[in-house]
């Protein structure tokens, strides 16, 4: 029976947002019922909550919205980066991240990225566009010159071979004194 001037709900079979009540036992203040979610995941509620839209899942709308309001382009999903995303890290690492293995060939010799690429990936997505193919890699046409829109490309092996920087001057053979 319910509490006294407290009227019970039959809320049982009912569907709340992603919710749909499996039982209703609690009476009084402490009115728990089990929901189970669109999910699949049983949980005791306050069947209050549910009623009144506080609660509209068992967690995992939550999740789902505060993933969606963190994702600005998709690119950069935890175990699912996409090839142009993880080409625009590497040219952050590279030129920014001193203990980065490359940094003594890029940031090392004052190679800087453009200050709207380096802060935005949609930005040099944006002006690189996406890789033509597999066989396509980023280039810079001037090899001394900075990651920007105006110095990169997308460029095969081929091409990147025929766009090298010319060999450093201590590399070429030692020996031979007078």
């Amino acid at each position: 029976m319910p509490a006294k001037g407290r009227r019970k709900f039959d809320i049982v079979g009912q569907r709340f947002e992603r919710l749909v009540c499996l039982s209703d036992d609690g009476e009084g203040k402490n009115r728990k019922a089990v929901f189970r979610c669109d999910c699949g995941t049983e949980k005791a509620i306050d069947e209050r909550h549910v009623r009144r839209g506080f609660i509209r899942s068992c967690g995992c709308l939550h999740s789902e919205l505060a993933a969606a309001a963190l994702t600005t382009h998709g690119h950069a999903k935890a175990g699912n980066r996409s090839t142009e995303y993880r080409i625009w890290y590497a040219m952050k690492d590279r030129t920014l991240n001193p203990k980065c293995e490359a940094y003594s060939n890029y940031g090392g010799r004052g190679i800087t990225i453009c200050d709207r690429w380096r802060d935005s990936f949609e930005a040099f997505l944006s002006d690189m566009g996406r890789r033509p193919s597999a066989l396509y890699s980023m280039d810079r046409i001037d090899n001394d010159g900075n990651y920007e829109p105006g110095n990169c490309r997308w460029a095969t092996r081929q091409q990147q071979a025929a766009n090298r920087r010319p060999p450093r001057k201590n590399s070429i053979e030692k020996g031979c004194a007078a």
